[in-house]
């Protein structure tokens, strides 16, 4: 019999063992007793709070391209867009220089990269860069947030991802977006 139980005193004043998920009272014997964990009721709702905080905190779900891997279904979606070969470039460059779990655009030195940045990377001129992000961002293949520390360009992880999981703050840009009910 394994599981969780937890002391429980009876009507009468005894004690005795319950499984916390059904309630059932349980005999102990030699063999019962090797599967039993004692906690106090502190220990007890202690891991509970902490369970609850943690599934709250972690508001994430697995996206479906992992690991910086651009999935067929992502590409053949992305088709339908009619992006430019200078949208689609920027777009490679941008998913080439996401940040793990949060994807966030950054240059190599660890600074959110900027349309200058991108510019220069490509040899493109910094209004066909600012009009593919536009495009791009309307297409809602990204979307640009403020920071402290300037503007940051976010690709949407439901296209493209780097990771297992999404950060909260990522996944609350997206997750209203067309490509989350296109990518099921």
């Amino acid at each position: 019999m394994k599981g969780k139980y937890k002391i429980v005193q009876l009507n009468d004043g005894s004690i005795s063992f319950a499984d916390t998920l059904t309630g059932e009272l349980i005999e102990l014997d030699a063999e019962t007793i090797k599967y039993v964990t004692i906690q106090t009721k502190e220990q007890y709702d202690y891991q509970e709070e902490h369970l609850e905080k943690f599934k709250k905190k972690r508001a994430y779900f697995h996206p479906f391209s992992y690991y910086g891997n651009l999935g067929k279904k992502s590409l053949s979606k992305i088709r339908n867009c009619n992006l430019k070969v200078t949208e689609f470039s920027v777009m490679l460059l941008l998913f080439e220089k996401c940040s793990y779990e949060k994807n966030f655009v950054k240059e190599s030195k660890g600074k959110f990269a900027d349309k200058k940045y991108i510019s220069e990377q490509l040899k493109l001129s910094y209004v066909s860069v600012n009009n593919a992000l536009k495009k791009l961002e309307n297409e809602e293949i990204i979307k640009t947030v403020k920071k402290k520390s300037g503007k940051a360009i976010v690709v949407n992880p439901y296209i493209f991802f780097i990771g297992n999981t999404v950060s909260e703050e990522t996944h609350e840009l997206f997750k209203t977006t067309k490509w989350k009910e296109e990518m099921k």
